[in-house]
């Protein structure tokens, strides 16, 4: 910075850092610094002050930081991490409404995670209840106990009629049948190998014959012949899917 030599506008440096006085560079060690001044030296942050006019000519003043109070730059972005720029009224602004909808929804995902945790509560409390086995309990699909089962009351089962001849092995384990003529019963649906099975067929004979497939074996490898006019029970177990099946019966029990 170069100062002018003029005497009627002869410039003043002042030290803002400092808080000093300081001499005209300009004139150099011809000049006899009045009472107060101080040396000019390279280190000094200074500002050039014309005393004829009392008007600023030149500045230089630091920029600030997080450590050092300066001049900042004013910013309107609200995604900046720098840490020597000021935010404007519309940067804070903005800011503050997006807090605003972020504060909006996570209270909404609140209510509903609220909700849900009401919901989960209330299917386990059904699921308990339903569970609870002091009370009678009604089970529409497979159930499967690998502990075993022990009863200490009477059980019942439902009966199954068989619409033609065909006994379906996954509708129960008992059924019911009444023929009026020559009849040949099949077997279907046995659960697979390795799974045990039997079941009871309870037949009102009014007339004909009754025929089974050939892979059941009776007692001695001869089938039962019934009487007409009875009530007979036969009595089958598989273990093998049904490939072969065990048969016994009671028959001639009077209507």
């Amino acid at each position: 910075m170069t100062a002018r030599s003029d005497p009627q506008r002869r410039p003043v440096f002042y030290d803002l850092k400092n808080q000093r006085l300081l001499a005209d560079p300009a004139i150099g060690s011809t000049y006899t610094p009045v009472p107060g001044f101080t040396p000019l030296n390279g280190d000094d942050t200074i500002t050039v002050i014309n005393t004829a006019t009392a008007q600023i000519d030149a500045a230089r003043v630091d920029g600030g930081s997080t450590s050092a109070a300066g001049v900042l730059q004013l910013s309107t972005a609200t995604n900046s991490t720098s840490t020597s720029l000021a935010a404007t009224p519309s940067a804070v602004k903005a800011a503050y409404d997006l807090a605003t909808t972020a504060q909006s929804d996570a209270a909404a995902a609140q209510a509903d995670a609220t909700a849900a945790q009401a919901d989960a509560t209330t299917a386990i409390a059904d699921a308990a209840a339903a569970a609870q086995l002091d009370t009678a309990q009604t089970f529409t699909g497979l159930q499967t106990f690998s502990d075993g089962v022990a009863l200490g009351g009477p059980y019942t089962e439902g009966v199954t009629a068989v619409a033609a001849l065909d006994v379906d092995c996954s509708a129960g384990n008992y059924f019911t049948k009444t023929i009026a003529a020559n009849s040949a019963f099949t077997f279907s649906n046995a659960p697979a190998s390795g799974t045990a099975y039997s079941f009871t067929l309870e037949v009102t004979h009014t007339s004909g014959t009754i025929s089974w497939p050939a892979s059941v074996k009776w007692p001695g490898d001869l089938a039962p012949i019934p009487t007409s006019g009875k009530t007979h029970l036969f009595m089958f177990v598989t273990i093998d899917g049904g490939s072969r099946w065990r048969g016994a019966a009671l028959i001639d029990y009077t209507n």
